[in-house]
């Protein structure tokens, strides 16, 4: 077993099973939305401004 590649594949939550489905049925524009709302989440967290 390596440190840096483990034989194991990590495990999603259910919550992020069920959001990448939503994901995979969205269009561009809804796409540029998601991002655009989750760098803005990042940038509550942080305090930091990130470039879109």
């Amino acid at each position: 077993m390596s440190i840096f590649f483990p034989n194991k594949e990590t495990e999603k939550s259910t919550q992020r099973r069920q959001l990448e489905s939503l994901i995979d049925e969205m269009d561009n524009k809804d796409l540029t939305i998601m991002t655009a709302t989750a760098k803005g989440i990042q940038e509550a967290k942080s305090g930091k401004r990130t470039k879109i």
